[in-house]
């Protein structure tokens, strides 16, 4: 019981660590050069905004990435990159960049910052040419739709969204 409890607690401190912003109005020009700048300045992830389905997708995907990386179930190296192969469903990071990652045409974004400070984090809002807000957030039923045909999920979406994305490192 106490290693459980040791889990839960190194879970809850490292999801503490997470700063999460929702961007819209975004303009990128070149993806490889904001992800480079982005990490010149910290641990960050983006995830395309148009496939994010509401604040508990990524609250959940975090708390699953802590999870698996304090218990050694991870598939990648950073916090920020777990996060978005969670929020993808998926095990493999390409086809989660595919699903979830940045793109030149993203309008909107949600950007993940693992120990960064409130500077780092208006430094990298500010490469993106956005503004916070928390549109990205908000499920409309044009991103519903999108999302469970890109993941592959069944009605009722947003239940079978976090199932997915707990049962996405099971072996």
């Amino acid at each position: 019981m106490a290693d459980l409890e040791d889990l839960i607690e190194t879970v809850k401190s490292r999801t503490a660590e997470v700063k999460v912003v929702g961007i819209e109005g975004v303009q990128i020009d070149d993806v490889g050069e904001l992800l480079s700048r982005l990490m010149e300045l910290g641990e960050f992830q983006l995830l395309d905004g148009a496939m994010v389905l509401g604040r508990g997708h990524v609250d959940f995907a975090i708390f699953e990435a802590a999870r698996s990386m304090e218990s050694g179930e991870n598939v990648s190296q950073s916090l920020a990159m777990e996060i978005l192969v969670k929020a993808s469903c998926t095990t493999q990071i390409s086809e989660a960049i595919e699903l979830m990652g940045v793109r030149e045409d993203s309008e909107s974004l949600v950007m993940v910052g693992v120990k960064v400070t409130e500077e780092q984090l208006q430094e990298a809002l500010a490469l993106t040419g956005g503004r916070r807000s928390e549109r990205p957030f908000e499920v409309e039923k044009d991103n519903r739709e999108r999302v469970k045909g890109r993941l592959a999920l069944s009605e009722p979406v947003e239940v079978s969204l976090l199932e997915r994305i707990a049962l996405s490192g099971v072996r």
